[in-house]
């Protein structure tokens, strides 16, 4: 009678034992699917993360890059244009004639040039402010509107001309706050960026 008992309490203790086995076998799938299936999810957030991320990058070197361009180019004919006006005047010297004062001025087709380039500046500059950061979107606003500025007193001029001394204290005082806002501009691109951009290969300022 207790050998059938013992028997019984094995067997028992047996079929226990399969079931308490396969439960954690049981447990131990589930367990290691769902780590599979969260390492899975987290791989695809991090490649999303990563792909965002240069995507994001990209879009704001083209910015910055599209920025710079119209200012170099803005830089470029403001340049080229006072070169002109001082070879117009310095041949009126030479003459004995009495400059006009409007050749000492850029002419109107290269004050429109200039506006076309200053233009181009504000449209870049607006899709800084999309793609960012805040630092880069103030940045670029201060240097359009440097460039802005200049162009809207040479436009002036042309209409109201005027031959005041303080006119080329003012022009010298434009260009400085354009290199100083041309050089924060650089540095806050390279530090968002992250590596050194070449944005820098082109006109330095314009004088």
């Amino acid at each position: 009678m207790d050998q059938e008992i013992a028997a019984i309490v094995t067997g028992a203790f047996g079929l226990v034992g399969v079931a308490i086995g396969g439960a954690a076998a049981a447990w131990g799938a589930r367990t290691g699917a769902e780590r599979t299936a969260r390492a899975t999810h987290q791989q695809v957030r991090d490649q999303a993360d990563a792909e965002h991320a240069h995507w994001l990058r990209q879009q704001r070197l083209e910015a910055y890059e599209g920025f710079m361009r119209g200012y170099d180019g803005f830089a470029r004919v403001a340049s080229e244009s006072l070169r002109a006006a001082e070879e117009r005047r310095s041949r009126s010297d030479q003459s004995g004639r009495e400059a006009h004062l409007s050749e000492s001025l850029p002419s109107a087709s290269e004050v429109d040039a200039m506006g076309a380039q200053v233009r181009a500046m504000e449209e870049h500059a607006a899709r800084i402010s999309v793609v960012g950061p805040s630092s880069m979107d103030e940045c670029a606003a201060q240097l359009a509107r440097a460039a802005g500025l200049e162009h809207q007193r040479y436009a002036g001029l042309r209409e109201r001309p005027s031959n005041e001394p303080h006119q080329q204290d003012m022009a010298l005082d434009e260009i400085q706050a354009q290199t100083e806002h041309r050089k924060r501009f650089l540095a806050a691109a390279r530090l968002t960026l992250g590596a050194p951009p070449n944005l820098g290969t082109r006109n330095q300022a314009h004088g």
